[in-house]
């Protein structure tokens, strides 16, 4: 019993410790709503520590402070050594998480958009092609804080397909 209390309080701790920000159900957006800008950050993965919502085919995470994402993210070596770091005194960053899979799979940033109460963000998610390994595929980007506003976010997951 001792082994167990002792393996489970420190994935407690950690799941209590995260400061980032799930969506809510999606609402219809604001025909005043306003384009934000974003870019997107390569050059992370997502770390197996990370459990996948029960029934989300995809979910979006905020994230608001570097703590809170090098739980979710690791940093991915790459050919050039640069990875695009966010400024977190300025930006929100914003996680699309597929479910595992072994199908190549394209996600899209649709928008961020903002009106005076909301924050909409919109993603699409293609999968095209099998693969011989399974991978959790994921869209880092940022955006400038929006503070104040309710998060209304859409992950539309499309049927396989081509590659668009």
């Amino acid at each position: 019993m001792r082994k167990i209390f002792f393996f489970l309080l420190p994935v407690i701790l950690f799941m209590s410790c995260r400061t980032s920000k799930e969506l809510t159900s999606p609402q219809p957006m604001d025909k005043n709503a306003k384009d934000i800008p974003y870019t997107i950050l390569k050059g992370y993965f997502l770390r197996n520590t990370h459990i996948h919502k029960a029934g989300d085919d995809a979910e979006l995470l905020l994230v608001d402070n570097k703590a809170a994402m090098d739980d979710l993210l690791g940093v991915a070596k790459t050919m050039s050594n640069t990875i695009d770091t966010p400024d977190f005194s300025k930006n929100t960053v914003g996680i699309v998480i597929c479910r595992p899979t072994n199908m190549k799979t394209k996600i899209e940033l649709n928008y961020v958009k903002s009106s005076e109460k909301n924050l909409y963000i919109s993603a699409d998610v293609s999968r095209y092609e099998e693969q011989s390994f399974l991978a959790a595929p994921i869209l880092v980007f940022q955006f400038p804080r929006q503070e104040g506003r309710t998060l209304n976010a859409t992950v539309i997951t499309n049927t396989i397909g081509e590659n668009k």
